[in-house]
């Protein structure tokens, strides 16, 4: 099996056809509803590469980027895809390590080089100076 992608995205559809285009893929994806239980899915699936919507349920995501911050996974790549669209979410966002942020409604084949991209290569140390879409 391949790399392990975690997505969270509380939109049923949207998660449900983002999950099989990553299975299409190789990869192994794991998808949760909401962010209630992230982090005890983190220690049980391991994964190399996190997709995060920001609105979700119960447990927001910008406090799950704010909670990694202390964590040994905050090194684990993350992707955002949010309809979160004002330049200063996107920064804060950036600000707590997202790698990539994509505004809805995405392109899954954008969001898979992204992700390819981030699991085949080393991090840029100064990677939020880049454009990111």
């Amino acid at each position: 099996m391949g790399k392990r992608i975690l997505l969270v995205e509380d939109n049923d559809i949207h998660r449900l056809l983002t999950e099989e285009f990553f299975k299409h893929q190789g990869y192994a994806v794991l998808g949760l509803h909401d962010g209630n239980d992230f982090f005890s899915t983190l220690s049980t699936f391991q994964p190399d590469l996190v997709v995060l919507d920001l609105k979700l349920p119960g447990i927001d995501g910008f406090t799950l980027l704010e909670q990694l911050q202390p964590t040994e996974w905050k090194s684990v790549p993350i992707i955002v895809v949010s309809a979160y669209t004002l330049s200063s979410e996107k920064q804060r966002a950036l600000d707590l390590g997202v790698r990539r942020y994509l505004t809805k409604p995405i392109n899954l084949e954008v969001l898979g080089r992204f992700v390819e991209s981030e699991l085949s290569n080393p991090p840029f140390p100064f990677l939020s100076d880049f454009p990111t879409e």
